[in-house]
């Protein structure tokens, strides 16, 4: 399978999905292209469609994809082997629901 990692060159309403500048990597879908999208691995780490427009073609040399899929699949390995008990999960503390607040939210039977 090749490779592509094309340049963003606009993110008009998906500005926090995607970067201008910056490389990301495809996903071949014959079905995405026929309806001028591409198939992105995007900040979320998630691939999702975006219009074709929003990307130019820019040429790497073989041993610069290898590095870039290399660190892509190091950093996907760091993030997929942490342990639950490495980052405890966030607690809130229990508020104390007042009786008007349990009234309005809470059903009872």
């Amino acid at each position: 399978m090749k490779q592509k990692f094309p340049l963003c060159i606009d993110n008009e309403g998906y500005e926090t999905s995607l970067e201008i500048r910056k490389l990301y990597e495809t996903i071949p879908d014959k079905e995405a292209e026929r309806h001028n999208q591409v198939r992105i691995i995007d900040e979320s780490g998630e691939d999702y469609l975006y219009p074709s427009r929003f990307f130019a073609p820019v040429r790497l040399s073989i041993q610069t994809k290898n590095r870039i899929l290399e660190k892509a699949a190091q950093q996907k390995k760091k993030t997929t082997s942490k342990s639950p008990l490495e980052e405890p999960p966030l607690r809130l503390p229990r508020q104390p629901i007042d009786e008007r607040m349990h009234q309005l939210f809470c059903v009872t039977r």
